[in-house]
């Protein structure tokens, strides 16, 4: 899940914390990192609740040759572009207010200064038109607030020289808005809009503003070459499911735990993201497939060599796992878990601690026979109080992979107390 946009970290804005603070072993959060494997400066972060980030600028991305077409944003005078008609208040042009979303200091009004009237049905309407041959998929783009009372209803319409009238788009009451297809409108000649209100013997609203106004369409011929490159959040999270889902081709067994797990312990450690996501890293595909250590192109083997050379490898790492004494439930919270581990060969190792099937702690590291390596598995702030009170059972999984690619799954059961 991408972590968003604003900017933030998302720990101090309550209203934007979710996904993050999704305790779901299948969410992840992601923030955007640049070319420099910095944090973007737009990306939302934090150290406690967003897990890790993904490429999330300059992203090539393959788009339709989307075309605007400005209508009207209404900073000047009304003039002969627009025509009002109907019965109840005019419509016309007031300016904006502080709490206004649009972009310029004026906008179109069904009332300006004041609420619309009962048992209405006032319209306003371009005198000109927009020539749309060749365009498809046309759809109108704008900043709109409909603020209204039951019963009473604000329409964009559409006509052409072949086409009456017809709804495009709709609102009714605070929030609700319905939308229909430009069906025969788009791709002809002749388009012209139109605003209307309509409202009953009783009660009434603010009405509705709007600034803006203009079309989305596609430039005819697509031909499936128009790339852009874009950025965001929501562009750096597929990063992360692509690599998942790679994972899960090659190892289709694992569990959703266990895929998260890999997915957070190959990451890319940056000084960028220090403090800024819970693993400071950046995502890894070759490190969570399991082949950093693979040789790189170039480098590999004739075939002379091959057919000369030994067989192939095709054992899983043997590691040994020690825990030692002293697991109290106050030095684990505070200092986290110490465990020692030597395998029969060079081999990376991922270690992480579950507790109740939930990832508390984690660490990745290199080990091999001869020398073996400590390990201390820091268990996060916010799992920190599970270990307090009754002595608590947990699981060590540990995770070797060589050089090879052969990996070996091993789990061991530890009483924290």
């Amino acid at each position: 899940m991408s972590a968003g946009n604003n900017g933030w970290n998302v720990d101090e804005h309550p209203e934007e914390r979710y996904p993050c603070v999704s305790k779901l072993p299948n969410v992840i959060c992601v923030a955007a990192s640049d070319r420099d494997d910095n944090l973007a400066g737009w990306s939302n972060w934090s150290e406690r609740t967003v897990d890790l980030a993904a490429p999330g600028v300059d992203i090539a991305t393959l788009a339709p040759p989307n075309r605007w077409i400005r209508i009207d944003d209404f900073e000047s005078e009304l003039g002969e572009r627009w025509v009002t008609g109907g019965t109840g208040v005019a419509w016309s042009r007031s300016e904006t207010v502080p709490e206004w979303s649009g972009g310029g200091s004026w906008m179109l009004d069904d009332s300006a200064g004041q609420p619309y009237a009962n048992n209405s049905d006032s319209w306003i309407a371009m005198t000109g038109t927009v020539d749309l041959t060749g365009y498809d998929g046309c759809t109108p783009s704008m900043n709109v607030e409909a603020r209204l009372a039951p019963g009473d209803v604000v329409r964009l319409e559409g006509s052409n020289a072949e086409t009456p009238w017809q709804m495009i788009w709709k609102w009714e009451g605070a929030s609700n808005v319905e939308r229909a297809p430009m069906t025969g409108l788009d791709g002809r000649p002749g388009l012209r809009l139109r605003w209307r209100l309509t409202s009953d013997a009783s009660g009434q609203s603010k009405g509705a503003r709007v600034d803006n106004l203009g079309l989305y369409c596609i430039d005819a011929p697509f031909r499936g070459n128009e790339y852009v490159t874009t950025a965001g959040t929501s562009f750096a999270a597929p990063h992360v499911a692509g690599v998942g889902g790679l994972i899960l081709s090659r190892e289709p067994h694992l569990t959703t735990e266990q895929l998260r797990a890999r997915l957070l312990d190959s990451v890319d450690p940056q000084p960028g993201l220090a403090g800024r996501t819970v693993t400071g890293g950046r995502l890894n595909a070759r490190r969570a497939l399991g082949i950093e250590d693979a040789a790189p192109p170039g480098d590999a083997p004739g075939e002379a060599e091959q057919e000369a050379g030994p067989a192939a490898d095709r054992s899983a790492p043997r590691c040994k796992l020690r825990v030692p004494r002293g697991r109290t439930l106050s030095r684990v919270r505070r200092h986290g878990l110490r465990l020692s581990m030597t395998c029969g060969e060079a081999a990376r190792v991922a270690t992480r601690l579950l507790v109740k099937g939930v990832r508390v702690a984690g660490a990745s590291t290199s080990v091999d026979a001869t020398k073996g390596r400590a390990l201390r598995l820091r268990v996060r702030p916010r799992f920190a109080k599970l270990f307090s009170g009754r002595p608590l059972r947990a699981t060590i999984e540990l995770s070797a992979r060589d050089r090879a690619g052969n990996k070996r799954t091993m789990t061991k059961r530890v009483l924290v107390r």
